[in-house]
């Protein structure tokens, strides 16, 4: 998109929310759906209306005057609303502030009870979990030990019935014996763990006698401070919900305030327009004689109640505005003529602001420069060596996959054969595409998104030999195909669309056909001066 979504891009977080989060929320889905794929997701968005828009005002906004007049008092109406609704939402946020906070205050004597009764607890576990622990190891010791033995004995069963089928083993008769005498070991192991288990018992048991009242008298204690955590836990909940409603609240109002500043600035550009006319109108009326301006009648005296509407009618007549009352003929025009420059640029600055305005709420696209990389690709793509390299990319596909009359036209086939020609032509053509970073991109950790040029990027275009071999007839390539056209209409459109994407104005077709038909004789030469003049020029470096 042109725009961001919001801004800074690096700190998306709730107290900074995007200008649209539907639309946020639908390009995060619609990624995690892809396999994070950041190519098609880039392919979506350069596909979008939105980033194809132009950075000249719509034509649809002809009539600003009536948005005013339409939209204003309804926007205002409904800026009241929002106001109102934002108001409540911060209120019912400060409401459930104020329960979490009283809830905190309640929960905090059995929060305090709660420490005081574990630090018992922890004082009484000092004294019985040294027997307690000691039993509870003995027990899993014994537990192992018994496990040991199962699995040693069904191994002494399995040699057993080997033994039966290879009498006189020796190698299994001495495994045999050694199972036999492991078993003897853990049994007796066994045995002593069962009296080392018995003993720990006895040790154990007036301990786990003096713990239990202690955690029984704790145990109401953890339940009391349960349920107020439970309480504190939905109150927490219930002030992230309200948090959630006014930002929401005020993401809207935000978004609302856009769009009644953007009619007010279009109303303010009518305004201006309509001044402008008007003066422009009443200076055309100037005399072309200095001496011949007539001074202009005075001014009806300040204490006259009414004036006569003879001359009221007279006044009405000769248009005339505040600034020319009191003034003679040549002061008139003067001061009109300082209006007109006035105006003027205030429409300028006016209409620039409302630009601005538009460009945020993507109803024009960002007059922005083309980066490094794709101006190389822009390029690369206008003179046909992209073009040459995804054929060549799918001729190779081709050779190694040959097409069959059963699979020529499979969708499955095709979408490989487009990838593997795309990927062809990325490991042929990056190296070069890379070169354009270090002339056209700002310097390792610089700002990326603002627009310089400089006497290396003049040089590089103008006898670089990278951008004059990409326009060397070759093939079908651009010029290549120019150079077949005969008809010079024919040809400009060609060049046009191939380079700005756009068709040749008449005076750009005559201008095209008279360097044509002067240099009839050197038409390569020209067609390649042509093409290169359009590559290099503003319109093709800048998105618009």
């Amino acid at each position: 998109m042109k725009g961001p979504l919001a801004g800074p891009v690096d700190e998306l977080n709730s107290a900074n929310p995007p200008a649209y989060p539907e639309v946020l929320d639908l390009l995060a889905a619609e990624f995690a759906a892809s396999g994070y794929d950041t190519r098609a997701l880039l392919r979506e968005l350069a596909l979008t209306r939105v980033y194809g828009r132009s950075f000249e005002l719509p034509s649809a906004i002809t009539s600003p005057r009536g948005l005013a007049t339409s939209w204003i008092p309804i926007l205002e109406a409904r800026q009241r609303e929002f106001t109102n609704a934002n108001a409540l939402a911060e209120a019912a946020v400060k409401q459930a502030q104020e329960r979490l906070a009283a809830q905190r205050k309640a929960m905090q004597p059995v929060s305090d009870e709660l420490a005081k009764t574990n630090a018992i607890l922890a004082e009484v576990r000092k004294t019985c979990d040294p027997a307690i622990n000691a039993h509870r190891d003995a027990e899993r010791d014994l537990a192992r030990k018994r496990d040991a033995l199962k699995a040693v004995q069904e191994a002494q069963a399995k040699l057993d019935e080997a033994l039966v089928k290879l009498p006189g083993d020796k190698e299994l008769i001495a495994s045999v014996d050694k199972l036999k005498a492991r078993v003897t070991e853990l049994n007796k192991e066994i045995e002593a763990a069962v009296k080392d288990i018995a003993a720990k018992d006895t040790a154990a048991k007036p301990m786990r006698e003096k713990l239990a009242p202690a955690e029984a008298s704790a145990e109401p204690v953890r339940q009391r401070w349960a349920a107020e955590d439970s309480k504190l836990l939905g109150t927490d909940a219930e002030l992230i919900a309200a948090t959630t409603r006014w930002q929401d609240a005020k993401t809207a109002a935000n978004h609302l305030n856009r769009q009644l500043e953007t009619a007010r600035a279009l109303a303010e550009c009518e305004r201006l327009n309509h001044e402008i006319d008007h003066t422009k109108a009443a200076l055309e009326k100037k005399p072309v004689g200095r001496d011949s301006v007539e001074p202009s009648k005075p001014a009806p005296p300040v204490r006259a109640k009414r004036a006569s509407s003879a001359t009221s009618k007279e006044a009405r007549s000769a248009h005339h505005t505040p600034l020319e009352i009191g003034l003679d003929g040549a002061s008139r025009y003067q001061a009109l003529e300082t209006k007109l420059a006035k105006d003027t640029k205030a429409l300028k600055e006016a209409n620039d602001k409302l630009a601005a305005m538009l460009e945020k709420s993507f109803a024009v696209g960002a007059l922005a420069a083309l980066t490094p990389e794709q101006l190389a690709w822009s390029m690369m793509r206008a003179t046909g060596v992209v073009g040459a390299h995804e054929l060549a990319g799918a001729a190779e596909f081709d050779k190694k996959n040959p097409p069959t009359e059963a699979n020529k036209t499979d969708a499955a086939r095709l979408t490989d054969r487009a990838k593997a020609a795309e990927q062809y032509t990325w490991d042929k053509l990056r190296s070069g595409a890379a070169g354009f970073a270090p002339l056209f991109g700002a310097g390792a950790g610089e700002p990326q998104d603002t627009f310089f040029a400089t006497a290396d990027q003049a040089l590089f275009l103008n006898n670089g030999s990278m951008v004059r071999s990409w326009l060397a007839p070759s093939a079908d390539n651009l010029t290549a195909r120019l150079g077949k056209l005969t008809d010079a209409r024919v040809l400009t459109e060609e060049l046009y669309l191939s380079t700005l994407t756009r068709l040749p104005t008449d005076a750009e077709t005559d201008a095209v056909a008279k360097q044509l038909a002067a240099r009839e004789k050197d038409k390569p030469a020209v067609v390649q001066e042509l093409a290169w003049g359009l590559l290099t020029s503003a319109e093709f470096r800048f998105k618009h």
